[in-house]
């Protein structure tokens, strides 16, 4: 079970907290550009931040809540099914890319909503190959779910909206490239492991052959 996590067997909490700067640096310029920057441009009204006494509520069961179910996600997408996958067929695309439609098939988008979602689980089974483990995956599934129903709690996003546009879907792609790229640097750095190690057992003791005595035929017996 331990092997879902990473090659280490386990969460590796280091490397995962060598994380942090990467994703707060990539969704917080996605963040900052499609909630102040995009409509500036395409000059849609930004909704007044609105904070009623249900707003802390929502955000206290976003911040406890939703980094479970994101975890959970990524431990049988990215995790379960794509090891099971890549047992059965043994180039990493098809582990990366399988697991994608059944991932989502659950969300009800639009077309460019399940676009964006596909376009998140293709990067987050790539990173998860890529660097041996669920870590940069559950990082970013975490973040991105958060960010969104945080500020949906104030009001500045519709978090029940089942449709997107191509814009948001080239803003999705491009945070998704740059938290890759940050995320490969980062592990360069760290010296990060991506491939598990295997201790093979030390070979048997050669066997010594000695002539039983009284053997006129000069038999041999193993030993050892």
């Amino acid at each position: 079970v331990g092997l879902l996590w990473s090659i280490a067997g386990r969460l590796r909490w280091r490397w995962m907290a060598r994380l942090i700067l990467p994703v707060l640096i990539a969704y917080g310029v996605s963040t900052l550009f499609s909630v102040v920057l995009l409509p500036l441009v395409t000059g849609e009204r930004v909704p007044p931040a609105a904070v009623s006494s249900s707003t802390w509520v929502v955000v206290l069961v976003a911040v406890v809540l939703v980094p479970l179910q994101a975890t959970a996600e990524e431990v049988f997408f990215r995790g379960y099914l794509a090891q099971t996958i890549g047992g059965w067929l043994k180039h990493p695309l098809f582990a990366i890319l399988l697991p994608v439609p059944l991932f989502t098939i659950g969300h009800q988008y639009d077309v460019w909503g399940l676009i964006d979602v596909s376009v998140f689980a293709v990067v987050a089974g790539w990173l998860a190959w890529r660097t041996g483990g669920l870590e940069a995956s559950i990082v970013a599934h975490v973040v991105n779910n958060t960010v969104i129903f945080v500020i949906g709690a104030f009001g500045l996003v519709d978090v029940n909206s089942k449709t997107g546009s191509g814009l948001e879907v080239v803003i999705s792609a491009l945070t998704l490239a740059l938290y890759a790229w940050l995320v490969l640097r980062a592990a360069k750095r760290f010296g990060l492991a991506r491939v598990r190690a295997v201790t093979l057992p030390p070979p048997p003791d050669p066997a010594t052959l000695v002539h039983s005595d009284g053997d006129p035929q000069g038999a041999v017996t193993p030993r050892g």
